[in-house]
Order: structure tokens, then C-alpha cells, then sequence
């Protein structure tokens, strides 16, 4: 793999990861016997969610960036750019920005607490512990434990140069080789991995005790998706060789995918909200990015088209917009 593409991987490792807490010492993960693949049914319609069309509805009450604000049930945070929400900290939240991570206070302000070339950043699932994705000279990962207080490093570990990190706990970080794999844990605190899977994964969700991992197809050649839960990683939750996660509910009942490799439909621009067996509904737009979730399984979408971005609250009857519209040139 090139480094051009390593790096872009890593990089949408790092705009996707979702953190959430979970025990280290899970069961290492040979594959289950036989891929369990969602039965086929008829597409449904996609459900427009283009930011110009969209009917207004209730803001939603996550914190989110629009363009350089950042916005919060009770404040508005101007930036000097735009950054990526990390999550909830020490009754504030973290950003990460270019050179670095800043804390919003309960009261709209602003301090750095760390600085530094970092590839990216993940939050634990209580906000009690910043991961960061560092590159070494020699090309080698090297990850580093931070208190998500002080900014204080903790601890450091070595990886290959095609480690990701994916999520975290407090105490533990979910990495993965983003060529082949394995999947592994990282215990900080006492520097012990162990390995969950011997495949690569794209996406976890602490949260929702699940992890989406890259298989080697049936027949051989390309990759196929493989959904396992943390509590019991031998068995195949979902799988498909046609749709790659995006996001997954933090109660695990529900997932976003999107076409993927071998798929003839028109990737990250359609999304299809499911559970393990049952397609719920389809939208689309020009260009799907980050998501919340709100209570119930309501998926609260970044969606953009012609520079103009979103938020979309979208239930299997339809869409509404949840924030302001602002201007972007991240997306088409």
C-alpha cells in the first residue's frame, strides 16, 4: 500500500472512530465457520436528504461544527477553522483542530490543551483519556495515552506503520493494521496487547459493543464486511460484500451502510439505515459525512451538496433539517 493511501485511510479511521468503553482481554477472533449475509430484499426508494431540500425541524440538542462555530445547546463558539468534535470532557468538550486539541469550557471558553503534528486523535468513552495517532521518522505508528484533563502523556507503544486507531475505553485502545490486520487491544497501563481479530477493522463503536471488519471475499479476490460484537466475537452479526458500515447506534440496534467495493450503486452519496436483518429505509444526497445519534435510534446525518452542508434528522419516513445550513467547500 502507498503511503498517499495509507495516510487516506488512516485519515477516515480517524474522521469515523467512535468511542465507548468495553474490557481488555476480549477473546482473540479466528472467524466464524459461515458468513451470515442480511436476506436480500426489494430497494426501497431513497429518501431525499439534499440540504437545499430539506423541510426545517427541531435543532438537534448534540453538540456539532458548522463550518468554523461550534454549536452547543447553550453556546456558540467561533473558531479561526474548522475543527472535529472529540466528545464530551470534564463538563466540557474537546476539539481537535489544526496543531491541536482545545477544551470548550461549560461557559463558551476556550484553552489549548495540546499542541503538536499529531495524524489524529480519539477520545475515550468517558472523556477521561485523549489517543493520539503519531507517524515516527523511521515511517513506524506510535500512540500515545494523554489525560484528557491535563494533556499529560500516560504512556506510548510502537506500532507497524500501517496502524490505526479505531476507539477506545479509559483504560483500553482498539488498533488495527489497516493492510491485512490484526485487530488488537492495547492496555495502556500495564503496556499488555492482546488480539481480538486476526482480519483489519474500519469501524468500531465501544458503545455498541461492535466492530466492523474487512474479509477476504468468498471467491478470493476483494473484501467483504463482517459486523461482530465484542461479547461474542466469534459470530458474524451482519455481513455483506456490497455495503461497508458508516456508522453504527450507540445501542446497537441500528446501522447506517454505504455502498462499498464491488457495489454498482453510488457510494457515500446513498445510505441505507438498518438492523442485522431488515433494511429500514434509504436517502440520499450529494455527500454523506459525520453522524449522531439521537434517542430512539434517529440518525442526525452531515449531508452536503453544491457547498452548501447540514444536519439531517432521518427517520424511515423521511428527513428534516436539525441545524442552520452553512457554506463548505469540503464536499461536493
Amino acid at each position: 500500500m502507498s503511503r498517499t493511501i495509507r495516510t487516506t485511510t488512516v485519515a477516515v479511521i480517524a474522521a469515523t472512530a467512535l468511542t465507548a468503553g468495553v474490557l481488555a482481554g476480549t477473546p482473540a477472533y479466528a472467524g466464524p465457520d459461515s458468513r451470515r449475509t442480511t436476506p436480500a430484499r426489494e430497494a426501497t426508494a431513497p429518501i431525499s436528504a439534499f440540504p437545499g431540500a430539506l423541510e426545517a425541524g427541531q435543532r438537534t440538542h448534540r453538540p456539532f461544527h458548522a463550518g468554523r462555530r461550534f454549536i452547543t445547546q447553550h453556546h456558540t463558539v467561533t473558531r479561526p477553522g474548522p475543527g472535529l468534535h472529540l466528545g464530551a470532557s470534564y463538563r466540557g468538550h474537546l476539539l481537535w483542530e489544526t496543531g491541536r486539541v482545545v477544551r470548550v469550557g461549560p461557559r463558551g471558553g476556550v484553552s489549548t490543551l495540546v499542541k503538536g503534528g499529531a495524524n489524529y486523535y480519539v477520545l475515550s468513552t468517558q472523556g477521561e483519556t485523549l489517543y493520539e495517532h503519531r507517524t515516527r521518522p523511521d515511517g513506524r505508528t506510535v500512540v500515545v495515552a494523554r489525560s484528557a484533563r491535563t494533556g499529560r502523556e500516560l504512556a506510548r507503544r510502537a506500532f507497524s506503520a500501517t496502524t490505526g486507531i479505531l476507539a477506545g475505553s479509559e483504560q483500553d485502545l482498539l488498533v488495527t493494521d489497516i493492510e491485512d490486520g490484526p485487530t488488537r487491544w492495547w492496555q495502556w497501563a500495564t503496556d499488555e496487547v492482546s488480539t481480538l481479530s486476526q482480519h483489519s477493522a474500519y469501524k468500531a463503536d465501544l458503545r455498541s459493543s461492535r466492530v466492523a471488519l474487512r474479509v477476504p471475499g468468498e471467491s478470493g479476490s476483494g473484501y467483504c464486511t463482517e459486523v461482530i460484537a465484542l461479547k461474542d466475537p466469534a459470530s458474524a452479526q451482519w455481513s455483506s460484500c456490497t455495503h461497508e458500515v458508516h456508522a453504527f447506534s450507540p445501542d446497537g440496534h441500528r446501522m447506517l451502510t454505504a455502498p462499498g467495493t464491488g457495489s454498482d450503486d453510488e457510494g457515500p452519496s446513498v445510505l441505507t439505515l438498518r438492523t442485522d436483518d431488515k433494511e429500514l429505509a434509504r436517502y440520499r444526497s450529494g455527500w454523506f459525512g459525520r453522524v449522531l445519534w439521537e434517542g430512539g435510534g434517529r440518525p442526525v446525518i452531515q449531508t452536503s451538496k453544491g457547498g452548501r452542508t447540514t444536519l439531517a434528522r432521518c427517520t424511515p419516513d423521511g428527513c428534516r433539517r436539525a441545524a442552520p445550513v452553512w457554506k463548505t467547500l469540503l464536499f461536493p
